[in-house]
Parts: C-alpha cells; structure tokens; sequence
C-alpha cells in the first residue's frame, strides 16, 4: 500500500475507530423508558437566542431529523383562540401551536422509528388547552398515545418495543380445520402499523387432499389495532398483536390527579394544580430571588387544568419535586420530575447514589439555566453520571455539548436512544458518580489510544503566510475521576499535518461510564 493510499484508508468508513456494528440498533430495547438516555432539546422552536431570537417550526425539523426524542414547547394563549409558542416574556417571535404539532406530527418518525415525548410547558388559558387538545388528537391521531398499552392502569413505565413475539402473540387463536399448525416468521415491523407472516400446514395432509401449505400476512389496519384477521380459502384466524411505543408520541405535562384515576373515572372538567420546577418562568424568578438573597417564601402560582389536555398526558406527568426521600415513598413511575442544571448538579454534589436509584425507577429531565440568554449549553456528561435521562440542550448552538450529545447518540443506529449501564438500571445496587471505585464489582479498564497523524486539519489563523503548528489532544468524558485530557507534542513553525508526533496514551476509566 502506497502511503497516500494508506491516509485514504484512514479517513475511509473501514479505519473508522466507531465499531461498525453499533451503527445499527443493537442495543436491548425491552427496557422500561427511564433506563434509556434519550436524546432531548431545550426551547427547540428558538433558531438563536432566548431573548430576541427566531422561532419557527424548522427547530423541530432538524432536531427530529439529528435523532432527537424529546422536543419541547412552550405554549400561551394567542390571537383568535390560537394558542401559540414563543419563549414567555421575551422578545421571541411567535409561531402557531398547531403548525408546531403538524410539522412533529409530519417528522416525527423520519429518522427513528421509536417514540418521541413532546414535553410541554403549558400557559394557556383552559379554553385555549381545551384547542390544544382537539389539534393534537385532529393533527396526530393515531401516533399520539391516548392510554396505557395495556388499557389499564400499569405498574411500571413501557418499553420502547416489543422484542421478541412471545405467547400469546406467536399463537394464532381459533384456527379453522382443515389447518391447525400455524407458525409465525419474526421479522421486525416493516410498516408504521406491522404485520406477522404466518405459515399455515394442513392438520392431517392424508385426508386433506388439495389442501397446499401457504404463508400469508396477517395485517392490522392502524397502530391501534390488537388483532388482525387472515381469511384463505374459505377459512379464518385471528391473532394478537404486541403493543409497544414505537411510531408513538408522548405527551409530557401536568396532568389531574394520577393515571390510576384515568380508568376510574375520577376526576373534575377542571382542576387547579401548583406549577412544578419544569415551569421554566418560575424557576428563574426563584433563581433571582435566591441570587439577590431575598429571603422570602416565593409564592407559586396556580392554574385551572383543561381534562381534555391532561386525559392526552399518560405515562409522563410533569410533578414538582421536594426531595428524594419524599420521591422514595411517594413518587409513581410515571412522574417525571424537571431540574435546572443548577438543582441538578446539587442534587448531584449532596446526594448522588439517591441521584441515580431515583433515576433507575423514573423519568428526570434536566434543562439548561434560564441565564444562558445566548442558547448555550451546559456539559451533558455529568447529567448523564447521574442516570438523567432526558437532559434537554439547545440543538441550535453548536459547540462541546452537542459534540457529547452527537457523539453519545450516534450509538445504537442513531435512534435517540441509548440502554443505560447495567449498574445504573438496577435499584437494589448503589452507584455515586462522585465515588465511582466504592461501587460492587468496580474494574477499572485502561484505554490506549495511539495517535498516528492528524488530517485535514483547518487553519486558525488566516493571516497570509501563517504557519499552523498542529496537534492533537484526546479528551475522557466521564465520572469526574476520569476526566483527562492529554496532548501531543508539536514542532514549532513546521507546519505540516505529518509533524504530529507519535504518541501513545495509556487512561484508566470506568468501564461502562463514557
């Protein structure tokens, strides 16, 4: 091989260091919800800024377009019985909510097949709630789930899909002689509704002459369907279908009373409910108190809940978090609680272990400061030490968080989401991300990354006649007691990309954590 030939193999998809078989999903995808990271956007109408930047439905376009799972609105009354979205009290422009609704509706599933949680951050009046909830049953129809997959009350969050055809669904229920064996072929749903192929074999091939084995698909008219029906040469059969999330969307909101009222009937047309931390506009209000050391109760607001909106809200109620002590006792599955970066990493400093068992068991969200009025991001990584799964960023500013956010989420064929380490799924075993090396079964690994030249690296400094001396530099997300970062060296005023030398970089890490 001729050393051009050999750089061209460096840079080709074969000398990529990304393992090739995680392109694909490959990960297990029968995990309950909040064993997942799912890849999240903070504001993500906003093109720029939070104060006068942009908004448009095209946020929501590229964010589902990157993979993105969980998209995020902020909606108040508007013109004409319109409800709209805009970042509150700013100088943001404002969009429709509907057309909102149309275009995740339209893009939802483009890129992944897997459901999308559109968390909303609700202002509007209940006459305006009672529009929302008519366009997202009108615009969305069968994507929006509208109930447990049970049809009843769970006991525990969903998985993203079903992964193998278990009994009863590789049985095929009353079928007709002359035919009794049937079998069932497992192909992944190829359609946004699915079907089984079925195999069908004469019960006694002596006496039923003329009677030929065939395969034939048993199809389900919508996502909604449980059964499907197959009719072949004057006989019938009927089947059940698997229920999962897939080709579903998720509304997270506040919702009356729990879901176990949902079947019960309980429940008023209206209801008064406190706003919880994930209400953005109270929680800077309380960040600025607290800044100017103004010691006094912060009274919350109430708000009247349309039941039609909150009847759309099943498996993700957005609650009002006190403390984890209080969440161990009281909390159900399907709470999710919101933090600030701030009361995130508080959290995490004072009591990490409680941290991560309380994300082995719900859903959290993390979102960025209501001070980073430029859209920027915090550091993803130390949300996701403590189990975090919805760690919202701003998708329209680039930079070190969305290159973690890129580089997590590239895994498991891009789908938005990512199976948590096995020790962060399990509630009886104990992990603090502070203290990584006390937990069971604690090994360490050590990485060796050997750099061998650096390619088509851009000029810093466009001043004619500059040379660039390049280098690179390898950096270990992770655990704060992984956290590394190494060089290579440089020769001075060289200027060329085969002056990086070579350098070899033996880092312990955690395994599992990065």
């Amino acid at each position: 091989m001729t050393f051009d030939g050999f750089l061209m193999y460096l840079g080709s998809a074969e000398g990529s260091i990304f393992n090739p078989q995680w392109r694909g999903v490959f990960q297990d995808m029968s995990q309950p919800l909040c064993h997942y990271f799912i890849s999240s956007s903070h504001n993500t109408y906003l093109m720029e800024d939070q104060l006068r930047g942009q908004s448009s439905v095209e946020g929501y376009i590229r964010a589902l377009s990157r993979g993105c799972r969980c998209v995020e609105v902020d909606c108040w009354d508007g013109a004409n019985g319109e409800p709209i979205v805009y970042h509150g009290h700013t100088f943001t422009s404002k969009i429709l909510f509907k057309d909102v609704v149309t275009a995740v509706g339209n893009y939802a599933f483009k890129v992944s097949e897997y459901p999308v949680i559109l968390s909303m951050e609700n202002h509007c009046s209940v006459e305006q709630q009672r529009v929302m909830a008519q366009h997202l049953h009108h615009i969305l129809g069968d994507k929006l789930l509208k109930s447990t997959l049970e049809g009843k009350a769970s006991v525990r969050l969903p998985s993203p899909e079903v992964s193998t055809w278990s009994p009863p669904y590789s049985t095929l229920l009353h079928p007709t002689p002359p035919y009794s064996t049937l079998l069932h072929l497992t192909p992944p749903y190829s359609t946004p509704w699915g079907y089984m192929w079925v195999s069908a074999l004469p019960s006694n091939p002596h006496t039923c002459l003329g009677q030929n084995t065939f395969n034939k698909p048993i199809r389900r008219g919508s996502p909604d369907d449980v059964t499907g029906s197959l009719e072949y040469a004057g006989h019938s059969w009927r089947t059940t279908f698997p229920k999962d999330l897939k080709w579903k969307i998720l509304l997270k909101a506040k919702k009356i009373g729990g879901l176990e009222e949902s079947f019960n009937g309980a429940g008023e047309d209206s209801q008064t409910g406190e706003v919880s931390d994930e209400d953005e506009v109270a929680e800077i209000n309380e960040d600025h108190l607290h800044r100017e050391s103004v010691c006094r109760r912060v009274k919350k607001s109430k708000q009247r809940l349309s039941k039609e909106l909150s009847d759309c809200v099943v498996y993700c109620k957005s609650v009002h978090f006190s403390n984890f002590k209080h969440a161990r006792i009281h909390s159900k599955f399907y709470e999710v609680a919101s933090f600030t970066e701030s009361k995130a990493r508080k959290h995490l400093r004072e009591a990490g272990a409680e941290f991560v068992h309380h994300n082995s068991r719900q859903l959290t969200r993390v979102y960025p400061s209501g001070f980073r009025t430029d859209s920027s991001n915090f550091n993803p990584q130390e949300m996701w030490n403590a189990g975090c799964q919805i760690v919202a960023l701003n998708f329209q500013t680039a930079g070190e968080g969305m290159d973690l956010n890129d580089a997590l989420f590239g895994l498991n064929g891009g789908c938005g989401y990512v199976l948590k380490p096995s020790f962060m799924r399990e509630g009886e075993k104990r992990f603090d991300p502070e203290i990584p090396q006390q937990r069971d079964g604690y090994q360490p690994v050590v990485l060796t990354i050997q750099v061998i030249s650096g390619q088509q690296l851009p000029k810093v400094n466009i001043k004619e006649g500059s040379i660039v001396d390049p280098l690179v530099r390898v950096e270990i997300h992770g655990v704060p007691m992984d956290q590394a970062k190494q060089e290579t060296r440089y020769i001075e005023n060289n200027g060329a990309v085969e002056a990086v030398a070579l350098h070899v970089f033996p880092i312990a890490v955690n395994k599992g954590m990065h």
